[in-house]
């Protein structure tokens, strides 16, 4: 507060207002945070941006065409052509692309219709100005801006190549330049917000747990905990060993706690819950007292944490064996409007194979529509990774096929569908594939594959770590043998 006071000239005030507008962030106070962004910004040179062409933008006035000039700009760039723009090496760019960094993410939370505006300026400067650790930031906070672009089922088939393809050459730019102080940021926005569109989502976790460590050892402990968010939330999603991850969330929960991060901790509450919930439908958990912390307060992130609270619960729900109680949760997680298409991409898959119980008992037109529009835009999304999207509209075509009695369809699908999860190491999907083809080969009589499905299931899952879904093969199993197990 001193520097703020005394200080002569913004450029002597810079990085006091950095440690300020992240101390706001670190307490919650993300609406103060950003305005302090807005009035640095505007001191280091950037008011007429702010002021006239940002609300305009806001406004979805020429928004679209800047978005399309800026890709324009950037198309087919190389390493060698970004490091030949003269940089400018004036403290002044430098410190215009650190707060711009930093507004965009405090954004998402508190003003998101900003990002991609914000996203593109920070484009417009790097190729004005030169290459910087920052300058990069901005290219990948582009990127993730326009993989997050997408909001609605129309739309959510939408490119993402081209995104995907400007951030890795970001991340290898950063690899020329001494950046270790951001690294942690960097994997956070890269491996977090945009590879998993393109690269194995697996080898995203592991990366980011590599960002959680850089972090730390920076002080950047914002990075690190979004890094720890999404290492947990992608290895769950990857089918990760349910007990590894149990592990692994319960010390990243230890460490938020001792740093007194707030927002953080909510979040590792919330996926420490379903890891518990699908290793053994939650008996394990001695300690519950976190569970009301989840929904109290009206902080920023109260919108995010209704995303991640309805998204678990809904898989929660799938995993359970509880359709309507899947099917109400998606419903609300679809009715926000800042779901991310990631969450929505995979919501979908579950969505779609839990419309198949629902279907045996009530066979309307919007239940029929659900399973089709998650493999259309499964399938787009397979076209950018096969890795991670393939098995699941396999999947999901043959429950439609085994629902519509096409038998012969099926048989082939759940094969391929099985050996595409095996092959992604999906180990869950792979035990849901063998589950279900199970189920298919029970209805249409084949006792004898049916059995040998479920017992491929039983394995699958106890590799998962789920004894949960064990004991519920067992039981199907006993079943079949007529109790002989």
């Amino acid at each position: 507060r001193v520097i703020l006071k005394e200080g002569s000239c913004i450029e002597d005030k810079v990085d006091a207002y950095f440690l300020l507008v992240n101390i706001f962030q670190a307490r919650e106070e993300a609406e103060n945070a950003y305005l302090t962004c807005l009035e640095v910004l505007a001191d280091l040179g950037e008011k007429d941006f702010l002021n006239d062409r940002l609300p305009d933008y806001c406004d979805g006035k020429d928004l679209a065409s800047m978005v399309a000039e800026v890709t324009k700009n950037l198309e087919c760039k190389t390493e060698e052509e970004m490091m030949a723009i003269k940089v400018d090496g004036a403290l002044q760019i430098s410190s215009i692309m650190k707060f711009y960094s930093f507004m965009t993410i405090v954004a998402y939370f508190v003003k998101p219709e900003v990002v991609l505006p914000i996203c593109c300026r920070m484009v417009e400067l790097t190729l004005a100005r030169g290459v910087t650790k920052h300058s990069l930031m901005g290219l990948l906070q582009y990127s993730a801006a326009l993989c997050q672009r997408s909001r609605h089922k129309t739309e959510i088939a939408s490119e993402v190549q081209a995104p995907c393809n400007l951030a890795k050459l970001a991340i290898s730019l950063l690899d020329r330049i001494e950046s270790s102080d951001i690294i942690g940021r960097a994997y956070f926005i890269y491996y977090g917000l945009i590879a998993h569109y393109a690269e194995p989502i697996q080898s995203c976790g592991k990366w980011l747990s590599k960002g959680f460590e850089a972090g730390l050892s920076n002080g950047d402990t914002f990075s690190a905990f979004f890094c720890a968010n999404h290492h947990i939330r992608l290895s769950l999603i990857g089918g990760g060993n349910l007990s590894t991850l149990l592990r692994e969330s319960k010390y990243y929960l230890s460490v938020v706690e001792q740093h007194g991060n707030i927002v953080a901790k909510k979040f590792f509450l919330v996926y420490e819950q379903t890891i518990r919930v699908l290793i053994d439908k939650g008996a394990s958990n001695q300690n519950d007292d976190g569970a009301n912390e989840l929904c109290q307060g009206d902080s920023f992130s109260h919108k995010r944490m209704a995303e991640t609270m309805n998204f678990h619960k809904a898989l929660q729900s799938f995993w359970l064996g509880y359709a309507e109680r899947c099917h109400h949760y998606v419903l609300k997680l679809l009715q926000l409007n800042v779901i991310g298409r990631h969450h929505r991409l995979i919501i979908l898959f579950y969505h779609g194979i839990s419309s198949f119980t629902m279907l045996k008992r009530q066979r309307t037109s919007k239940l029929k529509q659900i399973p089709k529009e998650a493999i259309i835009a499964l399938r787009a999304a397979a076209k950018d990774s096969r890795w991670n999207y393939r098995n699941k509209v396999h999947l999901l075509e043959a429950e439609l096929s085994s629902h519509e009695g096409r038998n012969e369809d099926a048989n082939s699908l759940y094969a391929a569908a099985i050996i595409a999860s095996r092959s992604s190491r999906f180990i869950h999907e792979q035990g849901l594939a063998c589950e279900l083809a199970g189920f298919h080969y029970k209805k249409i009589g084949d006792l004898q594959r049916a059995l040998g499905f479920f017992n491929q299931a039983k394995s699958c899952y106890a590799e998962w770590g789920s004894e949960m879904k064990v004991e519920g093969i067992t039981r199907q199993l006993a079943i079949l043998t007529g109790g002989t197990l």
